[in-house]
């Protein structure tokens, strides 16, 4: 899917239908081996009042499929945008099409942390101010999931502020963060109840 992906965003300046071979292995629902411990973590994180929203790379083109896979994996999301069939939505980068996404809907959702598995999408979201990031490593999953995603998202954010490209205080929010989603996850409280008591609310950054 990596090489499908890159080869799709390779052919992109103006091919129709460049992302169909992603696409295609995307929604081969039989061959999709869900993370469990990511599952739970999301499952939990929106019981306690957290919205999820999916953002992806899929195009309107396969929308029933991609439903069917999420409801497959036990992932029922509060909004799902997919990449519009149309001459631009082929031919634009998901990490620009998902950033856009999230300036476009800021008004009503205030993002607290993108879980994604590419590296130009966690960049992406950290420039724009979300700086929160979860991600495999470019090896896959790894057996301690969640602690190594976490560990890579504060590793991309302390590289980027090192460059400049963020600030040093948006690295230390995306550890307070990430430490707070896991607090609520973990101990089953309402997100509403630890912004309150830790006044996370404050320090989450608007796009």
């Amino acid at each position: 899917m990596r090489e499908a992906e890159k080869e799709a965003i390779e052919r992109g300046s103006g091919v129709k239908g460049s992302w169909s071979d992603w696409e295609r292995l995307a929604t081969k629902l039989d061959e999709v081996e869900p993370n469990e411990e990511m599952i739970k973590f999301a499952q939990r994180l929106q019981g306690s009042g957290i919205s999820i929203n999916v953002m992806t790379a899929r195009s309107e083109r396969i929308q029933e499929p991609t439903m069917r896979l999420l409801e497959k994996v036990g992932i029922v999301p509060n909004e799902v945008f997919f990449r519009p069939n149309t001459f631009e939505g082929d031919t634009i980068s998901s990490s620009i099409f998902k950033v856009n996404l999230m300036k476009q809907t800021a008004n009503k959702y205030n993002y607290v942390a993108m879980l994604d598995d590419s590296d130009s999408n966690a960049e992406a979201a950290l420039r724009h101010g979300v700086p929160t990031v979860f991600q495999p490593s470019s090896a896959g999953v790894d057996p301690e999931f969640l602690e190594g995603a976490i560990l890579r998202g504060h590793s991309k954010s302390e590289e980027l502020a090192a460059k400049g490209i963020i600030t040093s205080k948006q690295a230390k929010r995306g550890v307070y963060n990430t430490r707070a989603l896991l607090d609520t996850a973990s101990s089953q409280r309402t997100f509403f109840g630890i912004s309150e008591a830790k006044s996370l609310a404050k320090l989450i950054m608007r796009i």
